[in-house]
């Protein structure tokens, strides 16, 4: 509930109370402040208005790709996920047929979420987005995506945001937001470099995980046919044990592990390696004891491709927290989905906060040195240890793997296990550090609307990277925490900028080689 008084300068033609609400009445005046903003209609290709996606997609085999929310994530159109449509719906929808630089925007369910096309694709939109067309003439793509995905484009956006089954904002409303646009190309190619660099972080640790998994499949002789489902199969007595059940004894396990055991792999049960602690419940632990300070508490929700989505933990009284010491996380330890999507494992990272997982993790803690958690990771995400997890879970709306199961995961012991651990270790850096950049970038676009920095500090930080000096740059970015640009009480985003530039370095050399060699 709130009132506003709402002067008749700020009423438009529509009369809907949420429409004025303060935060949102707010941000329109810091845009209109700012001085250069534009309707989003006014900015794109002028012969590729926005417009929406495909409805009713017929779904087929077929190189045309249909892009949907869920396929644009961190910012960018990931093609590899799309579902694809036959060519002549392709053909007929080709006014949002996608183009490099062209920004896909949600229009339905997280409305105003932007995402930017980096690769060349036949590829067009589903219905529940837009897509803004690139206009290098009059914006940078990169700067806009980082503005779209600002705190203050996700007020503006709500302003517009109708419906209550199937809330979502029309394309009339779409084409008329405002849109603060410095003039100065050199402050938007500044920005939108962060997102650059983010793309290239990211390409280069798909690069890392690629190689990671050919040296750990070379070397253990993989198959990928013995994990194909097949709908019937045999199995010996002597390989049975007290689970009677399909799931438990799958084909698909059995042909897996006989694979291995045929090319003389050692295979190590995970209870004697590594010591596994799980929860079932946290002693009445509820959603009340959810605080806004406090110790971190890790769901299956929270990461995924090795990046920790600490913005979005839950926090817990320390008191719950301190119940618990069985369940604390430290640096080293690895986290097992074991509730829900079962099987997802991540390595946790160098923290400054106490941390615990909750009911739906296990823990895995070191006890053999020799088996690296990053190597250990690795095995458990690829398909020799998920046909193995999928084998031992109970539960069938609600899939879910007991501590004792997890005890008995059999971890492929190999002679280049340190090499592999490398691989993943670099890769979940160059994750983190893309992620930490398309942060900075939003908040550097908030911190010149805010005019807590001016564009002339931006254009001389470009101007001096153009000519080979990152001082004026290495000036902003340590201004920079996990709160945003300037605020108190945050820890550095960037802890070493000097690691920052020499992976920004190696990543784009990697690239280009790897470029070269197509």
């Amino acid at each position: 509930m709130f009132i506003q008084h709402a002067s008749s300068e700020t009423l438009t033609t529509r009369l809907d109370a949420s429409f004025y609400k303060p935060l949102g009445l707010k941000t329109h005046k810091k845009i209109l402040s700012f001085g250069n903003y534009f309707e989003l209609s006014e900015i794109v290709n002028p012969s590729r208005p926005i417009t929406n996606g495909v409805r009713g997609p017929s779904l087929e085999p077929s190189k045309y790709h249909l892009v949907r929310l869920q396929d644009c994530q961190n910012w960018v159109v990931r093609f590899d996920s799309c579902l694809t449509i036959s060519e002549q719906q392709f053909k007929e929808n080709k006014r949002c047929k996608l183009k490099v630089g062209d920004i896909v925007v949600a229009i339905g369910g997280y409305v105003g979420n932007a995402s930017i096309v980096s690769e060349e694709q036949d590829a067009v939109i589903g219905q529940h987005s837009a897509v803004l067309s690139a206009n290098s003439t009059v914006f940078d793509s990169h700067f806009l995506v980082a503005y779209l995905n600002t705190s203050l484009a996700e007020n503006t956006f709500q302003r517009y945001v109708s419906g209550t089954v199937q809330a979502g904002i029309n394309l009339e409303d779409l084409r008329s937001i405002i849109v603060p646009l410095p003039l100065s190309m050199g402050v938007q190619t500044y920005i939108g470099n962060k997102v650059r660099q983010a793309e290239l972080l990211t390409v280069w640790a798909k690069q890392l995980l690629s190689q990671a998994n050919n040296e750990f499949e070379e070397s253990i002789l993989w198959d990928s046919r013995v994990v194909k489902k097949v709908k019937f199969g045999r199995i010996s007595c002597s390989k049975l044990e007290n689970r009677l059940d399909h799931r438990f004894n799958s084909i698909e396990k059995f042909k897996a592990i006989g694979l291995l055991v045929e090319n003389n792999i050692k295979l190590e049960q995970l209870e004697n390696v590594y010591g596994i602690t799980a929860m079932v419940g946290w002693k009445g632990l509820t959603t009340a004891h959810y605080v806004d300070d406090g110790p971190w508490l890790l769901r299956g929700v929270e990461f995924s491709d090795g990046v920790i989505d600490f913005d979005n933990l839950v926090m817990v009284e320390r008191d719950k927290y301190l119940e618990q010491p069985q369940i604390h996380l430290k640096e080293g330890d690895v986290a097992l989905s074991k509730d829900g999507t079962i099987g997802k494992a991540i390595v946790i990272p160098k923290i400054n906060r106490e941390f615990a997982v909750g009911s739906t993790i296990a823990r895995l803690r070191q006890i053999d040195e020799t088996l690296d958690p990053y190597y250990l990771e690795h095995c458990l995400n690829h398909d020799f240890l998920q046909v193995q997890v999928e084998s031992y879970a109970t539960g069938v709306a609600q899939p879910h793997i007991t501590q004792e199961w997890i005890a008995k995961l059999l971890i492929p012991r190999i002679a280049n296990e340190q090499e592999i651990s490398s691989l993943i270790y670099k890769h979940h850096l160059a994750m983190n550090l893309a992620k930490a950049l398309t942060n900075s970038s939003k908040w550097l676009v908030e911190a010149l609307i805010e005019g807590q920095i001016t564009e002339n500090q931006l254009i001389e930080a470009q101007q001096a990277l153009e000519e080979g000096d990152n001082s004026k740059d290495r000036a902003i970015l340590s201004k920079l925490s996990d709160k945003g640009y300037l605020a108190e009480n945050g820890k550095p985003l960037f802890t070493d900028l000097d690691k920052l530039y020499e992976l920004l370095d190696e990543a784009k050399a990697a690239v280009d080689a790897n470029e070269e060699s197509v």
